[in-house]
């Protein structure tokens, strides 16, 4: 809550009650265009696997695995142990609550995941308990080093080879940024419009 005050200027005239309004404009965010699946739809008809979709193509491919590892292995644990069910409980509202209003409350979403990026630290959580399920059942230190690189190295990769657009990145689910560029929302931002332009003056004459 200190670390949310300090960073959003917004909040401090009076912040509980601009929060509140935040949090009721987030959830009622006027209808607009949204590029998928490679036509462009309203964002109160976008289909209900719209945000696990793009949550699946816009993580690296090692997330994904783990995530759904991670689901597995907390329902697997829930039956054998309760120890931890206010976790994967708190987990399970934090991804599920948004994910309900998409789908039956018609709560909108734009830019992609960007309106849902605070599900994000609750997936990957889920997908640290599948990394942890692996680990302890590996018995050699350089097989742990091993698979942390294999998890690491796909995101680093797409990091160095997509500067400074690494925003733009989907995995080789849908084949890439390549194959992603007809089908779904890349460059929202128009980040690029100044390398395009200064390219364009270089060669106008």
């Amino acid at each position: 809550a200190a670390v949310t005050y300090a960073t959003w200027p917004y909040l401090w005239p009076n912040p509980i009650r601009r929060f509140v309004d935040s949090l009721f404009f987030a959830a009622q965010f006027p209808p607009h265009h949204t590029f998928f699946e490679g036509r462009w739809m309203s964002s109160r008809i976008a289909p209900w696997y719209y945000f696990p979709k793009l949550a699946a193509i816009e993580l690296t491919e090692p997330a994904v695995v783990l995530l759904l590892l991670g689901a597995a292995a907390a329902l697997w644990r829930l039956r054998r142990n309760r120890t931890h069910w206010f976790l994967y409980s708190l987990l399970a509202l934090w991804v599920g609550v948004p994910f309900a209003g998409l789908v039956f409350f018609d709560m909108t979403a734009y830019g992609n995941i960007r309106h849902l990026l605070f599900t994000l630290p609750a997936l990957l959580i889920l997908a640290g308990v599948g990394l942890e399920a692996i680990l302890q059942r590996l018995r050699r230190r350089w097989a742990e080093w091993l698979l942390l690189a294999v998890v690491a190295l796909p995101g680093i990769w797409a990091l160095i080879w997509l500067h400074p657009y690494e925003y733009i990145y989907k995995n080789s689910l849908v084949g890439g940024v390549s194959s992603a560029y007809t089908m779904y929302e890349l460059d929202r931002q128009c980040i690029s419009l100044r390398e395009a332009i200064e390219y364009v003056n270089r060669i106008a004459p």
